[in-house]
């Protein structure tokens, strides 16, 4: 991947697009359609960007604007070439059209199947004696400019946030962790934005009902979003003697009990997109968020997995966690338990179905990485440090203890489930002593794994020689990444993490082969971001399309959160 290290900076050009409706040619006295290009790319040795600076005249030849009905059928195609750019062009002869698409193509040449920078704009309405006015952010249109960064950025920097991607495109944002204060504490906050992929534009939405952070989101088919569990806090200081749990080895985090979110809620971002928004002032702007009303067991530090059976419907499954404890402050200890419930959405209210509790397994788990299959929960690491086994396959009727031969006993490691599969990268592992038998120590592990919901072992990648595969950099722990996967190419990314916060990584799903051997550097270290993809039918370039938000540069209370919202076509 090519490196980008520029700035990335606002600049607006005015291009007067004039719909004079029907097939009527002749100069209208309607109003001009505005139309506000925002540039976001990196250019070697610019460090400020417009498209007239000389260093991005002298990769454009023209500005291609592309007019589609509903239909995707061009209604009206023009390019405005280099020499006859200026703050003012018009485009006439446009018919009236309601739900029309604007796709904005910069060329570097004559061939405009090559467009270098690319964005659209959807949903919009051109009609007679009515003023439309359209933002538009550009992104790099190939995967070789592969890194920039949008001009705005997030109204409140965040790490262990959601981010989820909504059936127009946009990204509602949610919750996480705003710092890590000097005692080593990352408070929660309840703060939602959303951000406007088309325009480039950022806006705060109204709260959630309580803050939480390392929670899990789900979008339902009313477009609402269901917020579940989470944490109001997180101590990002190692164990003391004195919290250790019992039969665990000490964990690099310390834990309170009660920092459990124990509300679900469903929040429904009925805030326009920006150009429709600045188009029909008879929108509705509102947003709101309400409690679903439920007795469900959450637990701090409690893993969440979300099977979602249909666009209205979804099962829940919560496994271990931390049980509480009498005092408030207690760390409490490691649960044994499970539970599963469904949500359905029924005409835009959710309601939760009865809880279910699962068979207890035979070892607590603390935040254990998890996949679904066939109604049962593999749940991996976590366990005492003494543990022979590294995994529980639990249901409803059994509990069976898996994975003896992997030497494993992961804490913090960095997943994706994908079917019936698990995939796990790095992250600490309990280090036994030969005769001892309590682990004393923690160490990291540098291993990239598949485990099977229905198999006995994990499967360890190997290149030709038999030598596994590792996360890069490879002598130092890697936890809190922001891991995704990329299934048009059946891949996975993962950005960052502990001791590798500037290394974005890909991993083939077959073979578990890192693809970029030494790793991609980043410009910035990020812990704790959140990581998305938006398919090609609802991305600004017509291509699957990366979007990386937040994360911290370290958690020992000196780091800071970044606002900044990293692009990546793929």
């Amino acid at each position: 991947m090519k490196n980008l290290f520029c700035s990335f900076l606002i600049i607006f050009s005015l291009f007067a697009i004039v719909s004079c409706g029907g097939n009527d040619t002749s100069e209208p006295e309607e109003k001009d359609v505005a139309v506000s290009l925002r540039i976001v790319k990196g250019v070697a040795n610019c460090s400020s960007l417009t498209i007239f600076d000389p260093c991005m005249l002298d990769k454009i030849a023209a500005i291609n604007f592309i007019i589609q009905d509903k239909d995707g059928n061009q209604i009206k195609q023009q390019s405005i070439k280099k020499e006859n750019l200026g703050n003012q062009a018009a485009i006439k002869g446009i018919k009236a059209v309601k739900n029309a698409t604007l796709i904005v193509e910069v060329l570097e040449d004559a061939n405009i199947s090559k467009p270098i920078l690319k964005g659209k704009a959807t949903d919009l309405e051109f009609e007679k004696g009515k003023e439309t006015v359209v933002k538009i952010q550009l992104y790099p249109a190939s995967t070789e400019s592969a890194e920039a960064v949008m001009a705005n950025k997030l109204s409140l920097p965040r790490f262990g946030h959601t981010a989820t991607v909504l059936t127009d495109g946009r990204i509602l944002i949610a919750g996480g962790f705003t710092s890590c204060g000097s005692n080593h504490k990352c408070l929660a906050t309840n703060s939602v934005e959303i951000i406007d992929m088309e325009s480039g534009e950022i806006e705060k939405l109204a709260d959630m009902i309580e803050p939480r952070a390392l929670h899990k989101a789900v979008l339902m088919d009313d477009g609402s979003v269901i917020f579940i569990g989470g944490v109001k806090a997180f101590n990002a200081t190692a164990q003391s003697e004195s919290d250790i749990f019992e039969n665990y080895p000490p964990l690099p985090y310390s834990f309170s009990a009660s920092a459990a979110v124990t509300k679900i809620e469903q929040y429904m971002p009925t805030y326009p997109k920006y150009n429709k928004k600045q188009n029909n002032s008879e929108i509705s702007s509102s947003n709101n968020t309400q409690p679903i009303e439920a007795e469900i067991p959450f637990k701090a530090f409690q893993s969440i997995l979300i099977n979602q059976t249909a666009d209205n419907k979804a099962d829940i499954f919560l496994v271990g966690g931390l049980d509480t404890e009498d005092s408030e402050d207690s760390q409490g200890t490691p649960s044994a338990k499970s539970y599963t419930f469904s949500i359905t959405n029924t005409n835009g209210k959710a309601t939760v179905g009865p809880v279910t509790e699962l068979s207890e397994s035979s070892e607590p788990m603390l935040y254990p990485a998890l996949a679904h299959g066939n109604g049962s929960i593999l749940a991996v690491g976590g366990r005492p440090g003494n543990s022979e086994y590294a995994a529980s396959l639990i249901s409803e009727s059994s509990s069976e203890d898996k994975g003896k031969e992997s030497g494993l006993n992961l804490f913090f490691t960095n997943n994706v489930a994908v079917g019936t599969s698990l995939y796990t990268f790095a992250g600490f592992n309990t280090e036994k002593k030969e005769g001892d038998d309590e682990a004393k120590t923690i160490t990291f592990t540098k291993k990239i794994l598949k485990w099977d919901v229905f198999g006995d072992s994990a499967t360890y990648g190997e290149d030709e020689n038999g030598n596994e595969y590792f996360v890069y950099p490879g002598d130092k722990e890697v936890a809190f990444a922001g891991t995704v996967y990329d299934e048009t190419n059946e891949r996975f990314i993962l950005i960052g993490g502990t001791g590798a916060s500037n290394v974005y990584q890909i991993v083939n799903a077959s073979t578990l082969e890192r693809l970029n051997t030494t790793g991609h550097l980043m410009p910035v270290s990020l812990i704790m971001p959140e990581a998305v993809i938006i398919p090609a039918g609802k991305s600004p370039t017509g291509t699957d399309f990366l979007v990386i938000t937040g994360g911290i540069n370290t958690i020992d209370g000196t780091g800071s959160a970044t606002g900044l919202i990293r692009v990546n076509n793929l």
